[in-house]
């Protein structure tokens, strides 16, 4: 996007992009283990779709089964096999490959929504009803509460399999990793729900020291939601308050002294009949 920017504004005019070769080797010849290439495909593939003047991306490779290295051999998304087998065995990143197209196909990216440092999170329409990508942009499970109206959503993982999971007081609650998760709803309220998610934090990014107050301003319509009021889901120990009204407000937030050092997380909720109708996450580093 920055490069499609940069370039829009040297020559005037939109500049078609595209990569030419984008690929990661598996073990022993490569880097990544085959789950995490798995991953890293998928990722890409998302992450194109929001760019609209890509128009190519070729990935290295599906199979090179002549290839002169065992790095080379492994950057495949089905394993080398002997020559004139009529057997082809796909690698983890091909099923992922085949769950993302099936999953985005008819989709149309809308934007990106943030539930919180360290995460992604991808809206995408399809047929009028939401589907939500997320992930992780690090090794390791971050926690995401997501706010839906339907009372089942249902959960696809990297490689197809498919789940449900209930929807309790207005909150989907899902761990998600490295590896994209895509969530459907059967509701096109939520679809506008979540277009709407968008709130402006100032500062973006929050740490402080034990026994420190942070002050923190938020702005964005969800804040006005009419017959709804604002509730805060702290740590344990810690206090906090919320003032202001309408689309303008501010927490202060105190983290206890002996709050260790390390990351600790919060949540905004905007609460309508008893639920969730929106919730974001703050992430603060503690010094």
């Amino acid at each position: 996007k920055r490069l499609g920017g940069e370039l829009k504004e040297a020559t005037g005019k939109e500049i078609p992009l595209y990569i030419s070769e984008i690929g990661y080797s598996t073990k022993p010849g490569g880097e990544v283990t085959e789950l995490e290439q798995a991953a890293y495909l998928a990722r890409v593939a998302l992450i194109n779709r929001g760019l609209p003047n890509l128009k190519a991306c070729v990935w290295h490779i599906g199979l090179w089964n002549d290839a002169t290295s065992q790095r080379e051999l492994d950057y495949g998304i089905i394993r080398g096999h002997p020559k004139d087998s009529p057997l082809r065995e796909p690698k983890p990143a091909f099923a992922a490959w085949a769950t993302m197209s099936r999953q985005t196909y008819n989709a149309d990216y809308l934007c990106d929504l943030e539930f919180g440092r360290g995460t992604r999170a991808m809206l995408f329409s399809r047929k009028g009803q939401p589907l939500l990508v997320v992930y992780a942009l690090s090794r390791g499970s971050k926690s995401l509460k997501i706010p839906l109206s339907c009372k089942k959503a249902s959960l696809t993982d990297l490689c197809g399999s498919v789940s449900e999971q209930q929807v309790e007081g207005g909150i989907l609650q899902v761990s998600v990793d490295e590896c994209p998760l895509y969530i459907s709803s059967d509701s096109k309220e939520d679809l506008q729900r979540l277009k709407d998610f968008k709130v402006d934090f100032t500062p973006k990014e929050l740490s402080a020291k034990a026994g420190d107050t942070i002050a923190v301003e938020m702005k964005g319509k969800p804040l006005a939601l009419p017959g709804a009021s604002l509730k805060l889901d702290l740590p344990t120990g810690w206090k906090g308050a919320i003032s202001g009204s309408g689309e303008s407000r501010e927490l202060r937030i105190e983290a206890p002294k002996d709050t260790e050092p390390g990351e600790q997380s919060f949540f905004i909720h905007v609460v309508l009949g008893g639920e969730s109708r929106y919730i974001w996450r703050r992430d603060v580093s503690i010094t």
